[in-house]
């Protein structure tokens, strides 16, 4: 917002050399308004048109006034005006703007503080996932390519309470801090969960003495990244097999499956009839049931064949993308 606040004071000088010119000019010769301001125009612009009337001794003294200063203000204004041109500020300005006027109308959005490397791959996930994303970035040049590629984002610090709520974090389903320090993700935490208690917040640590105080501050999830890629490099020791069966199953490519869930309505068919009963598999080519959660906290992993189903359950479904949209479609 330094744009906008340098190209206010050059307006505002402006417009401070053509009302004080045409205010002296009212007092000294006595003119209207109107005259008055036509006369600084044209003195300030040195274009050399005739005067309004014959000036007195005192209006010609404060002529070489405006000419001295005015002109010099002027001409100061208008060349930095010049370059917010040149230099694409002003469409900075209005890009900005179209971007806040895009951000608050988002509803149910994710935002991401801090897109570095972990935070990153965060954002290219939703993306691919189709989903409502803010990013919170401090670095300049980091917030310039978001920009650039037109996604959803504000520079600034992720810590200030003003910063999340200008992402939206009232209106938000989620939060992922990525910030690099434990007191960061802390910070952002116990601020997002004070704003929203009803927010979703995964956060980044190091180890198991900062989850623990993530969790405290208000992190519903905490992800320790080191721990994590670990017990990775340690499952493709012992069964690089299983591992990259793993990654092909859950890839990006047509041949990938998907896990998701799945709300049953109340209208739905598939309510009060076991999974049996319900034919899933048969009608969506091929989706498998492989957990029901009841009450929104009671998992059932596994279910058998005759497990019943109960509007309001949520089935966790594992299958291709056309596949879970049948599914989703049986559900309503």
């Amino acid at each position: 917002m330094a744009i906008l606040k340098k190209l206010l004071f050059f307006t505002a000088l402006l417009l401070t050399v053509l009302l004080s010119g045409a205010t002296g000019y009212s007092l000294i010769e006595g003119w209207s308004f109107a005259d008055s301001v036509y006369m600084t125009v044209i003195t300030v612009a040195t274009v050399g048109f005739k005067e309004v009337a014959p000036l007195s001794q005192t209006g010609k003294l404060y002529t070489i006034f405006i000419i001295l200063v005015g002109v010099g203000l002027v001409g100061f204004s208008l060349s930095n005006f010049t370059a917010f041109l040149v230099s694409g500020q002003i469409q900075e300005i209005f890009r900005v703007g179209k971007m806040q006027k895009r951000l608050s109308k988002l509803k149910k959005h994710y935002i991401v503080c801090g897109s570095g490397r972990m935070g990153s791959e965060a954002v290219k996930e939703l993306i691919a996932e189709d989903r409502d994303i803010v990013i919170i970035e401090s670095d300049e040049a980091v917030y310039q390519k978001h920009q650039s590629d037109g996604v959803p984002s504000i520079q600034g610090n992720a810590t200030d309470d003003e910063v999340l709520i200008q992402a939206g974090v009232e209106r938000a389903k989620g939060l992922l801090t990525a910030l690099p320090t434990d007191m960061g993700n802390v910070y952002v935490s116990l601020s997002a969960r004070g704003l929203n208690p009803d927010l979703f917040i995964i956060a980044r640590g190091t180890d198991e003495a900062s989850e623990s105080k993530l969790l405290k501050a208000g992190a519903d999830r905490v992800i320790l990244p080191y721990q994590i890629g670990g017990r990775r490099m340690a499952s493709i020791l012992v069964r690089p097999e299983i591992v990259d069966f793993l990654d092909v199953m859950t890839g990006k490519d047509e041949l990938s499956l998907r896990m998701e869930l799945v709300n049953v309505s109340d209208s739905s068919p598939l309510a009060d009839h076991t999974l049996k009963e319900s034919n899933i598999r048969r009608e969506t080519g091929g989706a498998l049931i492989i957990g029901l959660i009841r009450d929104g906290s009671d998992m059932i992993p596994n279910p058998d064949s005759d497990a019943q189903i109960r509007s309001g359950d949520q089935l966790v479904v594992v299958g291709h993308v056309d596949q879970i949209k049948k599914l989703e479609q049986m559900a309503k």
